[in-house]
């Protein structure tokens, strides 16, 4: 199912994560890189232990790059994983849900337009 959000397209494929890919047009090998790089991130993150709920996991496509942004909720401040902590961007505190953790993981860099 492909959608456009405000200038977004957004492309829900039955993946553990939405697409939002800002640059428009067909699945190009950019893109087709950034879903699998990101898939194998979040089947990592299956095979850890963690207190944390993943509660929406988006990929995001520019010009410029793509980055895979998680938010979890927990009862604990600690990141998912030692690993994630320098992606942790935000924490929030919810007194009925607890600590909200916003990771932002860089998945690809694209060369500059010349």
């Amino acid at each position: 199912m492909k959608r456009t959000l405000m200038g977004l397209q957004a492309a829900a494929e039955g993946k553990e994560f939405m697409v939002c890919d800002i640059r428009g047009g067909e699945k190009d090998g950019i893109y087709e890189m950034a879903v699998e790089l990101s898939a194998q991130v979040m089947g990592g993150l299956d095979n850890l232990q963690h207190s944390a709920t993943i509660e929406a996991t988006m990929l995001f496509i520019t010009f410029t790059g793509a980055h895979l942004t998680i938010l979890t909720k927990s009862d604990d401040n600690r990141p998912i994983n030692p690993a994630f902590k320098s992606t942790l961007v935000s924490t929030a505190y919810d007194t009925e849900t607890g600590y909200l953790q916003k990771y932002v993981i860089p998945i690809l860099d694209t060369p500059a337009a010349e």
